[in-house]
Formats: structure tokens, sequence, C-alpha cells
């Protein structure tokens, strides 16, 4: 299964970091343990000091209507 990846945009979260949103569409039906697993390979950062930039949470949003693409938002943070 392949995904194209559309950023939408960021929402600033301050101090905190970002939330990412990004429209994902496949080329059929998508297979949302495998598209959570290629967000993470692409996204996924532990923290490693205080001050540095960590990505352990993402959401995906179920288009209603179609089957084919969906929102996923990932979750920049910085630990403070």
């Amino acid at each position: 299964m392949s995904f194209t990846y559309e950023k939408i945009g960021f929402l600033d979260k301050g101090i905190d970091g970002k939330d990412e949103y990004i429209k994902v569409t496949a080329d059929g039906a998508i297979d949302y343990k495998v598209l959570r697993e290629e967000i993470e390979n692409q996204y996924f950062r532990e923290c490693s000091h205080p001050g540095s930039y960590f990505c352990t949470s993402m959401r995906i949003h179920k288009d209603e209507w179609f089957d084919d693409e969906c929102i996923v938002v990932v979750q920049h943070r910085y630990d403070i």
C-alpha cells in the first residue's frame, strides 16, 4: 500500500512545541496499522535530555465518508 502525504499546516503550542496536520491519501482502503507504523518510523523520537525535541504521540482521524483518506496529527514537543 502506498500513501501520499500533504502537509496541511501547524498549530503552535508555544514553548511546548507544535502539532502538525497531514492529509493522507492511499491507493485503496487505508490499513491503519500499516499507516501508524509508517508514521512512527518517520516521526518517532524519544527525549534524550532536558530541552530536547521529542515526538511520541500522534492521532489518526478517519474520514467519515472515504476509506482512502484521513488526517494525521503529529505532536512535536520539547522537554521543558
